[in-house]
């Protein structure tokens, strides 16, 4: 049995994971915006006719690029450091944002004066009104970044919820599927020791020894099978090996018979759906009647659709019906529900009475090839 990792490390992977994502979410957003920004500022000066060298349309590059560098450095100060609360987070951003501003716009501003001659008319440096206007129209494009920050970490982190709440319902519907799959009839196996039992007393080595082998086999088939989708050909396998015990029991008064498309083989069912159907065949329709009784699968597949039959000769008339049938039958509808939604049904019920009617259990689900 392969070892689990420890919780602990398991959330840590997840978090590192989310992290990684959301960084790699806010790099684009980086890149987009002031790509945008540098894009704008360039088109305004064109349709200004605002004469520019190639010195200032490079400098308007770098400062995009320092802007870029500097709100990419403060979401990873923000997301390593700070808060994950969305009133303190947002104090955060602005209260960094604001300082980030200023910074950028004394780095451009010396941009400016060492590669332009944008004051050469005052000295070379900027004069103090030019600073405040370049604030006041950058403060807005910071609020504005940090508007779509704090949409996009909000974003991530929904998309990470929701990531794990898919994962828990994931969880939760296999621990459903395992545990309906493994409600096999106890009875059964109390029957089929019995059975072993009565061929030992009785002196028949060979039966007895055909018996052990046969149920060895149905328990290793069960319990190696998958716990999504199997084959129908490998079901119908454990369904032969479970009636081939069940006929050393009842002897001459059950007959089986199957009557399965080649098509139909190959489609996917849930592992072990069958079983609990073909208990309730036997259950029924051998150990309540004293007479020959027969178990029929039959399988086809019809408009994309599988159908998969199980049928069994009804008791005689005023026969005890024996308890235990809507277990099994709500075992097989749950299953069918969980793993195909509306597309996967059961109905059951009689077809005709005695002595020729037939208990007729059907499931239908979508026939996909393996």
């Amino acid at each position: 049995m392969t070892d689990l990792p420890p919780i602990d490390e398991t959330a840590e992977a997840e978090d590192r994971a989310a992290r990684r994502a959301l960084d790699r979410s806010v790099f684009r957003l980086v890149a987009i915006f002031w790509s945008l920004h540098l894009a704008f500022i360039v088109a305004r000066s064109l349709l200004l006719k605002v004469e520019d060298t190639p010195a200032g349309f490079f400098v308007r590059v770098y400062g995009s690029v320092t802007a870029a560098l500097l709100t990419y450095g403060l979401h990873l100060l923000i997301s390593r450091h700070g808060p994950r609360t969305g009133g303190a987070r947002l104090a955060w951003v602005l209260a960094l944002a604001i300082p980030t501003c200023v910074v950028f716009v004394f780095i451009n501003e010396f941009y400016f004066m060492s590669f332009t001659d944008t004051f050469a008319a005052h000295g070379g440096v900027p004069q103090i009104g030019e600073v405040f206007f370049d604030l006041s129209f950058f403060v807005w494009v910071f609020a504005a970044w940090a508007g779509l920050y704090l949409t996009t970490v909000q974003q991530a982190e929904l998309r990470a919820r929701e990531r794990r709440l898919a994962e828990v319902r994931r969880a939760a519907q296999s621990a459903q599927l395992d545990a309906l799959r493994f409600q096999l009839n106890p009875h059964f196996f109390f029957n089929a020791l019995n059975t072993l039992s009565g061929l030992i007393r009785l002196n028949r080595p060979d039966e007895a020894e055909r018996a052990v082998l046969s149920l060895s086999d149905f328990l290793r088939h069960t319990l190696a099978s998958p716990a999504g989708e199997t084959r129908l050909e490998g079901e119908l396998d454990a369904q032969r090996l479970y009636l081939s015990i069940e006929q050393l029991r009842f002897g001459d008064r059950l007959s089986v018979r199957f009557d399965i498309e080649d098509e139909a083989e190959q489609c996917l069912v849930p592992s072990l759906i069958l079983q609990p159907l073909v208990e309730n065949a036997v259950k029924h329709g051998v150990a309540g009647s004293d007479g020959p009784a027969e178990v029929r699968i039959a399988a086809r597949v019809e408009h994309a659709t599988l159908r998969v039959r199980v049928e069994n000769t009804l008791p005689p008339e005023g026969a005890a019906e024996p308890v235990g049938l809507k277990v099994g039958l709500e075992n097989v509808r749950r299953r069918l529900a969980v793993t195909y939604g509306p597309d996967g049904a059961l109905a059951a019920g009689p077809t005709g009475a005695p002595p020729d009617g037939r208990w007729r259990s059907e499931i239908v689900l979508p026939a996909r090839a393996a």
